[in-house]
């Protein structure tokens, strides 16, 4: 498909991610925020009483807020991978770009926190300079949440990967969209070619636009809590021997997706609910991931079972808690759509090669 510049907001379910990072940050405590490269907020989440009702109401303290702010941008336009900023109000900041197809789409930012206990006397001596209610304001200071700054970098790096997940989804559709378009476009030149045809290539395109209608259902909005994400999502600690992992958590999208419910794989082993599992890749990703701590997604690869079989896509990462989670997709009328749009395109190309 030949590029062309990407909305963020087109590509997303807003509301859907937007009540999704409501609860990551009352879950995590640390606010955050999508911002397009256009400069349009996307999603807002957990601000923090400091800047809220404090620093963003006093022009100078205002001003540092947007000196932060322009700071962490500037270093996602050089193309940094991730920014860390010390407020000059005496929070903390930080950025990572949203990458879609390669460009560089939106922006996650993250903090309003601290990285280390707070200096009270300092933020004493700042509420006096700006007339802030001093007793206010320390209260507000003492509710900061005092992060780690690799801690920080994580938890960033999980909620740039996070949009990414819903972008990705959304970037994929669009182009399942255009490919039906170019599809439609060669039924029509062949109708002109070949009018016994024309009603066996309308029926086939009205099949293959179901087959895309009933994917993309498949795919409805993601709720906030991973349970009601309409990808399938499993929750897993790392078993004692460190060889396995355990089930702690089975939505119900993985429910449909597995054939499995939730009472017969919380508390057992991969392994035993799944013994094709480590052909599959995911196992030895799995690992890496609760090694290393880095996200890892697993493009679209077969996989087979003694009950199901099927093309899954996944995406892996781990909580700041230690529990990995497995976020992934069943797209098999996908790659059976791919492979028929295909088969159609090199139907075409033999029949007008041969008239």
């Amino acid at each position: 498909m030949t590029k062309q510049s990407i909305q963020f907001a087109e590509l997303i379910d807003v509301a859907s991610l937007q009540t999704l990072m409501d609860s990551l940050s009352q879950i995590l405590g640390i606010a955050n925020a999508i911002i397009d490269i256009q400069g349009n907020v996307i999603t807002s989440s957990g601000w923090q009483d400091t800047c809220v009702n404090f620093h963003r109401t006093h022009p100078k303290t205002r001003t540092n807020c947007i000196e932060s702010d322009t700071s962490l941008v500037k270093s996602m336009l050089k193309g940094e991978n991730y920014a860390i900023y010390n407020c000059l109000n005496g929070l903390v900041d930080a950025a990572m770009p949203i990458i879609v197809d390669g460009q560089h789409v939106a922006n996650i930012f993250t903090g309003q926190c601290l990285t280390q206990k707070p200096d009270f006397d300092a933020f004493r001596r700042q509420a006096r300079q700006y007339g802030f209610d001093e007793e206010r304001y320390l209260e507000a200071v003492a509710k900061l949440p005092i992060i780690d700054k690799d801690l920080l970098e994580s938890i960033t790096k999980m909620y740039a990967e996070l949009a990414q997940v819903f972008a990705n989804q959304g970037f994929d559709r669009l182009r399942q969209k255009k490919s039906a378009a170019e599809l439609a476009k060669l039924n029509n030149e062949l109708t002109q070619h070949i009018e016994s045809r024309t009603r066996e290539l309308q029926q086939s395109n009205q099949l293959l636009q179901s087959e895309k209608r009933a994917l993309a259902a498949s795919e409805a909005r993601l709720n906030a809590l991973f349970k009601n994400m309409s990808n399938g999502v499993s929750v897993f600690r790392t078993s004692d021997d460190g060889q396995d992992f355990i089930f702690i958590g089975f939505n119900k999208a993985a429910e449909r997706i597995e054939k499995i419910t939730r009472r017969e794989v919380v508390g057992k082993k991969l392994t035993d609910m799944f013994p094709g599992i480590k052909a599959f890749g995911l196992f030895d990703v799995l690992h890496r991931v609760a090694k290393t701590g880095q996200p890892e997604a697993m493009p679209a690869a077969y996989y087979q079972d003694s009950r199901i079989q099927g093309w899954r896509e996944n995406y892996v990462y781990k909580l700041p808690s230690g529990e990995v989670v497995a976020v992934y997709n069943d797209v098999t009328e996908r790659k059976q759509y791919e492979q028929a749009l295909r088969n159609s395109e090199i139907y075409l190309k033999a029949y007008f090669d041969n008239s």
